[in-house]
């Protein structure tokens, strides 16, 4: 192997500020000297001194404002994270990824399903390129902070929970590292340095006495390997300088116990991160070893050794019997195309021909490989091909494996080396994979944490991690949060499990983006029938209502515009009995927006003067607060379980807690097509003047991207997996949540109802009455049917879709592609609400007679 590639940097951070630094360096000093020859000339100091007397108020105030500036940011920016009690731990984070299996994930601990920051720990420190280990409610981390003439780093020990620092230590002089703590019992275990490093240490410390150092040793390398405890004995990898397995006890005299040492002239480059399983250990070598290599524990003896094409650099994963490994001509800083330019450079500069140049291009392989090996014969039972190197852990979870690539693809691999799924990032997958029964979870270079489902690797949530960079550090799942480090926003916690009964909630217009007026997905009864109306006395007036119902635990929320009634009005879903009514001075034309404690609404239509949000008890329909509504804004938005977002004024974003106070404010700077939708930790929005397609964050409103689209917007978007889809003046678009990109583009016509979701299937009716029914993913329409009222989307139902015509109300079945007529409206004048779902029936407004509660009729008693 080429000495370049064998000294390449495996994780070179310092390389970039030095050379900008080397690079300005010759200005730098040429612009000191100008300054100081010109300043020790008497006239120019004199001159100096006298202009200074005269601005010596203006230069003292400045220097106040600056150093006031800078304590005071330290003091905004100071960690408050308090610190809880310990809990005695279940089980300890021994190796890289917690253990052989290199899941990243504390057995126990429920998924992560949806995304969001919970804290942030950046006060003392922004770049972590380690791991964390995550035991009991307490997080350790290594720390990195680079400057362009020194580094600095330690061992912090984190209150899960909160983020609150529960101790931090270091031997003197620790610099800025990339290994990663590996925990057991009271020991911790730690390497030092990045690849700079040429004397880097092996730290251990005891975290139950505050991270005292046990001991100290220091290699003849960097020690950018994770160690792997196992009884008594930690081994870690430490360079250039081979292995090393210490005794986790120091002897008598606190000084380390060195019990075997594997030199790195027979095994260079070890970088990867060991294990230790049933009495033996497993070890990668990098650059200039390229092999797999099994040592007894005891005596570090080596047992057995299989070669690979390409360097090892993902540390192996054992399950089933089987060892699992990935490899590739890349590292954490170089693609494989820049590690061939420089290996040619190389060559061209140490007299190559250019026939040997042709001949080393010609080998020279971009592509990766993960091998399966049997532990017991030693064979290699498959290879299996990747698009890039595999730089991080193989995930064994149990019945599949799961890796990403440089290239950016997360695979889904069985334990038989065939492919099950594949999914892509757009941007390398530098760090290793998460697992859980459920969900993958995996950090790209572009700044971006992804959930997946684990069956499928579809986006289930995703989350901003802060700009894009070298994001080395792995997801660590505990507690049901995702920790893990950034190149430059600190230490993170993200994500909440689900809840053991999730509250019910009709977020907005319709039930919320893509609901289409059934969250539940209820199943619609075959045949339909009217069962009651309201007003119930047919003498009574109709009352005007225009906008859909909203429903929660047995009650119906209805907007009433008046003339005859005005307010909303809250029925019982069983018999459409009264339960309150919240009167207002102008009628409600919009849809309500419900919990089973509260009611939102907007008061007026838009264009008119006097609008008001009002916030509602659910119980009893009292006033809680209110807020001004300008009369072009949109209003309403949405509810959740803890904030109320809506458009205040045109063109801007206002983010309310439940008891009206203003969370956040942010402008969008244009106009709303239809109600936004919200996708986890994201507000996605589709505006007009100018046509654009928005995202936003929706804890702080600050905008992620922003992008122009083909086709004038016309209704609100939705979103399904890694999909947002809205209509157009044109058709059906659909875009890729993560930047907004153009997937697809249905020609369906103008687009004149909201889009509904049903399963994988989307739904809309456009303007010549066309009922469009699309596969989700590629945009194929499944089926088309005329006669469907065009203002008024179809009802989505489980396996079925309900859709008002002039007959009357027809339903599709999804998996038959049939139709039927459900119910005849002869008589009820036009239908003037959308469809809603409520228990099991189906509720809508019509001219005519009223309130409509429609289903499948009892049958009566033989």
């Amino acid at each position: 192997m080429n000495a370049f590639l064998t000294n390449l940097a495996v994780v070179p951070i310092l390389v970039g500020p030095l050379q900008v630094l080397l690079a300005m360096l010759p200005a730098i000093l040429l612009g000191l000297g100008s300054a100081l020859l010109a300043l020790f000339k008497p006239r120019t100091f004199k001159l100096a001194l006298r202009i200074l007397w005269r601005v010596k108020l203006s230069v003292l105030l400045a220097l106040a404002i600056i150093g006031g500036s800078v304590f005071g940011a330290r003091a905004v920016f100071r960690h408050t994270g308090s610190v809880t009690n310990a809990e005695t731990a279940t089980h300890d984070w021994p190796a890289y990824r917690g253990g052989p299996r290199r899941t990243g994930a504390v057995a126990a601990s429920p998924s992560p399903t949806t995304g969001g920051i919970n804290w942030t720990f950046d006060s003392d420190a922004k770049t972590f390129h380690a791991s964390p280990a995550v035991v009991g409610n307490r997080l350790y981390v290594t720390s990195a902070e680079v400057g362009v003439f020194s580094t600095r780093g330690a061992i912090y020990c984190l209150d899960a929970d909160t983020g609150g620092v529960v101790w931090k230590s270091a031997p003197e002089g620790f610099r800025a590292t990339f290994s990663s703590p590996a925990v057991s019992g009271k020991y911790l275990v730690s390497g030092e340095g990045l690849h700079q490093v040429k004397d880097g240490r092996i730290t251990c410390l005891d975290v139950t006495r505050g991270g005292a150092v046990l001991w100290s040793y220091r290699t003849k390398s960097h020690v950018e390997s994770t160690a792997c405890i196992a009884h008594g004995r930690a081994v870690i990898g430490a360079g250039d300088d081979g292995y090393y397995c210490f005794r986790l006890e120091p002897d008598a005299g606190g000084n380390p116990v060195l019990l075997w040492h594997l030199p790195g002239d027979k095994y260079p480059d070890a970088e990867s991160n060991p294990i230790e399983h049933e009495g033996r250990v497993y070890l990668g070598l990098g650059l200039g070893g390229q092999a797999l290599v099994c040592v007894d524990a005891v005596s570090g003896r080596e047992l057995w050794r299989v070669a690979t094409p390409f360097p090892v650099f993902s540390p192996p994963a054992i399950a089933r019997g089987k060892i699992f490994v990935g490899m590739g001509n890349a590292d954490f800083i170089f693609s494989a195309e820049e590690l061939l330019a420089r290996q040619i450079e190389t060559r061209r500069g140490s007299g190559a021909s250019e026939a040997q140049i042709v001949e080393l291009t010609k080998e020279w392989k971009t592509h990766g490989e993960v091998w399966c090996i049997d532990l017991a014969t030693q064979k290699v039972e498959w290879r299996f091909q990747t698009d890039r190197a595999v730089l991080g852990a193989i995930s064994a979870s149990d019945d599949r494996i799961l890796f990403g690539t440089r290239g950016g693809t997360v695979y889904s691999v069985g334990f038989d080396g065939r492919q099950i799924a594949t999914w892509g990032a757009h941007a390398p997958l530098l760090a290793s994979l998460a697992v859980t029964a459920s969900h993958v979870y995996a950090t790209a270079e572009n700044g971006r944490l992804f959930a997946l489902d684990r069956a499928t690797l579809q986006p289930v949530w995703e989350s901003a991690l802060g700009a894009a960079g070298t994001h080395l550090s792995s997801p660590a799942i505990a507690r049901g949060r995702v920790y893990v480090g950034t190149p430059e926003a600190g230490l993170l916690c993200l994500g909440q499990p689900a809840a053991t009964t999730t509250a019910p909630l009709w977020a907005g217009h319709l039930g919320g983006a893509g609901a289409g007026g059934n969250p539940e997905h209820t199943a619609l009864p075959e045949r339909g029938a009217v069962l009651s109306t309201w007003p119930a006395n047919p003498g009574a007036s109709i009352p005007t209502i225009t906008a859909p119902a909203a429903a929660v635990e047995g009650r119906i929320f209805v907007p009433l515009a008046g003339p005859a009634q005005r307010g909303v009005i809250c029925l019982r879903t069983d018999d459409a009995t009264q339960q309150w009514l919240c009167e207002t001075q102008l009628g409600v034309s919009t849809s309500p927006a419900a919990s089973a404690k509260h009611v939102a609404f907007d008061e007026g239509a838009k264009g008119g003067t006097g609008r008001r949000l009002h916030f509602v008890d659910a119980t009893s329909g009292a006033k809680l607060w209110s807020a001004e509504v300008a009369p072009e804004a949109f209003g309403l938005c949405w509810l959740s379980a803890d904030s109320v977002l809506a458009e205040d004024q045109p063109g801007r974003f206002t983010s309310l807690d439940l008891t009206g106070q203003v969370r956040w404010r942010a402008s969008h700077q244009s106009r709303l097509a239809g109600p936004p939708a919200l996708a986890d930790a994201l507000i996605v929005a589709t505006t007009t003047a100018p046509d654009t397609l928005l995202a936003l964050d929706a804890g702080s409103g600050r905008e992620l991207w922003r992008i122009g689209v083909n086709a004038p917007p016309l209704t609100g978007p939705i979103t399904h997996r890694n999909l947002i889809v809205f209509g157009t003046t044109t058709g059906i678009a659909a875009h890729r949540i993560i930047d907004g990109k153009r997937l697809w583009h249905a020609p369906a016509g103008e687009v004149k109802s909201q889009i509904v979701l049903s399963g994988d299937l989307v739904a809309a009716v456009n303007a010549a009455g066309e009922l469009i029914i699309l596969d989700a993913a590629s945009g194929t329409v499944r089926t088309k049917q005329s006669g469907a009222t065009p203002n008024l989307p179809p009802l989505p139902a489980r396996e079925a879709l309900l859709s008002s015509t002039t007959a009357g109300l027809k339903r599709h079945d999804l998996t038959a592609n049939t139709s039927e007529l459900w119910l005849a409206t002869p008589d009820f004048g036009a239908i003037t609400s959308p469809l809603i779902m409520a228990g099991d029936s189906v509720w809508f407004a019509t001219e005519k007679r009223g309130l409509i509660r429609a289903g499948a009729r009892a049958k009566s008693a033989p």
